[in-house]
């Protein structure tokens, strides 16, 4: 009997009235199995806590001005988005032409068609002379213009030269100032006196004299201006810049000053 009690401790106590001390254990699992049934929350996915939580799940939803609001209150549904903003109704000009007006959350302006970026202010200049300035995506230089291929045409100017067209237009280039030559003038071996005339500022001929003939081609400078050959030696006139080495030679003048020579001829230039 000893044996038995020190082997089965669990059936002690079992006697009159009762139920051994396993069936008292059985119940107290059972509660332990059914109460979380018991405390689970009205929402189905909900989670029960101890820390205030209404037990919701964390998910969000997005509103219409792109504030986002979660679920609460008993039955876990989503707070209600905030009453929309109204934007004042001005519109603001894109460079294309287009409009855009002012837009939810913040009312700011919505952004012109292919806007995406600020960029900075700063520009580039083009071969042509024109100015092109940074544009989004990237905030890259835009473009340059295309190159103009104008005509080959020239128009003569009232002081002989010849100009040619220029982009951007193609329209001709401006005619050089008028030279202002000196007022000296030269004894012909017929008595007869002749002045400077420009471009050169040399001499007119004497009468009776051949003028030179010259070709009536024309060279285009750098800056779109033609030049076109100048007696006597029938160079090309200097495009505005150039220079050509003449002798150094000078030659003394009525006033006990002196010039050297100048031009694609090399001639001594006026006295003044």
């Amino acid at each position: 009997m000893t044996n038995d009690i020190q082997t089965n401790p669990e059936r002690r106590h079992s006697g009159a009235g009762g139920r051994t001390a396993w069936h008292s254990r059985s119940w107290l699992v059972a509660v332990l199995v059914l109460a979380p049934l018991q405390l689970a929350p009205t929402c189905e996915t909900g989670v029960v806590g101890n820390d205030g939580n209404d037990g919701c799940t964390l998910e969000a939803q997005i509103c219409p001005d792109g504030t986002a609001v979660g679920r609460e209150g008993p039955n876990c549904e989503f707070t209600k988005c905030p009453e929309p903003t109204t934007c004042t109704g001005e519109a603001k000009i894109c460079p294309d032409g287009s409009g855009v007006g002012r837009v939810l959350p913040s009312c700011e302006f919505a952004p012109c068609p292919g806007e995406t970026d600020v960029c900075t202010d700063d520009a580039k200049q083009c071969p042509d002379g024109t100015f092109v300035g940074r544009v989004p995506p990237k905030c890259e230089f835009a473009p340059c213009p295309t190159p103009v291929a104008c005509d080959l045409d020239g128009q003569r100017c009232p002081d002989g030269t010849v100009v040619g067209r220029v982009p951007p237009k193609c329209d001709f280039a401006p005619c050089p100032t008028p030279v202002a030559c000196t007022t000296e003038a030269k004894i012909c071996p017929d008595g007869t006196g002749v002045g400077r005339v420009p471009p050169t500022c040399e001499f007119a001929p004497c009468p009776g004299e051949e003028p030179v003939a010259c070709p009536a081609d024309a060279k285009p400078c750098a800056d779109g201006s033609w030049v076109v050959r100048v007696a006597p030696c029938c160079k090309f006139a200097l495009c505005a810049g150039e220079s050509v080495a003449c002798t150094q030679d000078v030659k003394q003048c009525g006033d006990a000053g002196f010039v050297g020579r100048v031009g694609p001829c090399c001639q001594f230039a006026p006295c003044p």
